[in-house]
């Protein structure tokens, strides 16, 4: 806000510092120890706005505790009740809660964080009150009012984006406190120095204090990957953590925030040793990643994705359909009859050599080999080793569209990977079950079909498709090309160029400013220069042929101008033409 109007000298109660720590000492900390426990607490929370919210089931004032206890040593410290003020600054100056109703039909106090978090309804009412509060400085002060205007919506969303770090649509003090004060250098993550010098936690379970040098417990605690550097998930699953089992059950995933846009609590657990259904640090893991690629995709269209590049563990998984124009499709030009002992009579087909495409189309014990005959299954890789259990297509994709996808994924900078796939489904291309782990699925797939010459053609007619699915013949992605690419010939070359429209444009402009030069040259030489007649017409053509000797840089000598105006102009000239006819050659 501008400095000449700042507004915390209009309600100092609500953002002064000094007045946060006169109340802390002389009305809250009842048994002057420096820190609150519960009792003490809750007498701010019977104060101000706080009273209605709790009196309205719309605040637990346990969860405004725990959410405090930044270090969760059961104390709420000074310095944790500054964090607390500093956050809770906008429900004081607006009066009101969240604005957001549960999604449950709970009270707001049996849901996420408790009540205590901040939502888009509540922000709001703070930029209006912030814009009445400035309104009235100026207006006070007879300053220009014009110069306060209320934010977009999109700055406004782009504010409550930045402050939301998981993307829940609520923010935490959790989150406003990473951002705040933790995350010092402003870089997303908390380094082992920040750490060290926040309120989190630093007393191990000996009960002694970390060493953040040599054995920084608490912080590699959080730090899971090793990076050097806290995440916010990270942190936040430490925080959900409210038993301190390093795993997450559904009671503490629920008031822990986690949102159901990135999957919902049953999709991420899997049973524990009990059978109760728990999210550990791996399948926690698996969820991060699994956010940070979806938070992505939610940043607003009109910002860079250089800006916000994919995580380099965001892995899309491009599956094509094996057929044409994907894959070109090889078929044995000497396919055997199916007259081989480990062939199966009652499967073989009339006029195809291979047998079989899938081990479904083999009998019990048998396998599909690389050559489409039906094996012992012993026999086949990886059991045995004489015939060779490959994919009967090792034909890697290519085509226009292909290359396409391949420059734009280079283009974004994602991490993506090529599957061909025989019988291309929809289920295939669903998002992946966690167990399959990290990445995301696109399908490759045409509505064309190949068209044979006749039921017994097996040669592939590969310039010939039908529709099977569409409203015409004639739909799709369609690229239109050149059949020949037409080569001409030097002298042909140039006789188009010399009856081109821009050739005739360009020789009309240099005549044009050769006439006007040769005028310019004749009219300051014509009274002192013998070499530039008198007369009109006469003098003109001399002036047009040094303007024409000039520009085109032949310069015969013949003639020159001797004043100063004629050299001045002539010199300009000479520039005009090197220049002129540089860029045209």
């Amino acid at each position: 806000y501008p400095l000449t109007a700042p507004i915390a000298a209009m309600v100092s109660d609500d953002l002064n510092c000094v007045e946060f720590r006169r109340q802390f000492v002389d009305w809250i900390d009842a048994d002057s120890n420096n820190k609150l426990d519960r009792d003490e607490l809750r007498a701010y929370l019977q104060s101000g706005p706080n009273t209605y919210l709790v009196e309205n089931s719309l605040l637990a004032k346990d969860a405004v505790f725990d959410l405090c206890d930044l270090n969760s040593d059961g104390w709420v410290s000074l310095e944790e009740y500054f964090v607390l003020r500093h956050f809770w600054a906008t429900v004081h100056l607006t009066r009101t809660g969240p604005l957001s109703p549960p999604r449950d039909g709970k009270p707001m106090k049996d849901g996420p964080f408790g009540g205590f978090f901040l939502d888009f309804g509540q922000l709001q009412v703070w930029f209006d009150l912030v814009q009445s509060y400035l309104l009235e400085q100026y207006m006070d002060n007879f300053w220009d009012t014009s110069l306060i205007r209320p934010p977009t919506p999109d700055e406004l969303t782009d504010t409550v984006r930045r402050m939301d770090l998981d993307g829940s649509t609520r923010v935490s003090l959790e989150e406003h406190y990473f951002r705040v004060f933790a995350d010092r250098d402003g870089d997303g993550e908390v380094s082992n120095a920040e750490y060290y010098l926040s309120l989190y936690k630093k007393i191990n379970e000996a009960g002694q204090r970390d060493n953040p040098y040599l054995y920084p417990i608490n912080f590699n605690i959080h730090d899971w990957d090793g990076s050097g550097g806290i995440s916010f998930l990270e942190r936040k699953f430490v925080a959900a953590d409210l038993d301190s089992n390093a795993q997450l059950d559904a009671e503490e995933w629920f008031l822990g925030d986690f949102p159901s846009d990135f999957g919902p609590f049953e999709g991420h657990a899997r049973p524990s040793e009990d059978g109760t259904p728990v999210v550990n640090p791996l399948r926690y893991f698996y969820y991060t990643i699994y956010h940070e690629c979806a938070q992505q995709g939610l940043k607003e269209y009109k910002t860079s994705l250089a800006e916000f590049p994919w995580s380099r563990s965001c892995i899309i998984n491009v599956l094509i359909q094996h057929s044409p124009p994907f894959v070109v499709v090889e078929e044995d030009p000497n396919p055997l009859p199916c007259g081989h002992d480990f062939c199966n009579s009652t499967r073989t087909r009339e006029r195809v050599g291979h047998v079989c495409d899938s081990d479904e189309e083999c009998v019990s014990g048998r396998a599909c080999s690389y050559y489409g005959f039906c094996h012992d299954i012993a026999q086949l890789e990886p059991n045995g080793a004489q015939f060779a259990r490959k994919r009967r297509y090792a034909v890697p994709p290519s085509g226009y569209d292909v290359e396409v996808i391949q420059e734009a994924f280079a283009r974004l900078k994602y991490n993506y990977t090529f599957t061909v796939v025989k019988e291309l489904t929809v289920e295939a291309a669903e998002a992946p079950a966690p167990d399959q782990g990290p990445a995301m699925t696109l399908a490759l797939t045409s509505q064309f079909e190949q068209m044979r010459y006749n039921a017994d053609e097996e040669a592939i007619t590969q310039s010939a498709y039908a529709c099977s699915n569409s409203l015409w013949r004639r739909d799709g992605f369609v690229v239109v090309v050149r059949e020949e690419l037409e080569v001409l010939s030097n002298q042909m070359a140039m006789l188009q160029m010399l009856v081109s429209a821009s050739f005739i444009n360009f020789l009309a402009l240099f005549f044009f400013f050769v006439l006007v030069l040769g005028h310019i040259f004749w009219f300051f030489e014509r009274h002192v220069n013998g070499l530039f007649r008198l007369f009109y017409a006469e003098g003109v053509m001399d002036g047009l042929w040094f303007a024409v000797v000039t520009v085109t840089t032949v310069g015969y000598g013949d003639k020159v101008p001797i004043t100063g105006m004629g050299r001045l102009v002539g010199a300009f000239w000479m520039l005009f033409g090197l220049i002129c006819f540089g860029l045209f050659g």
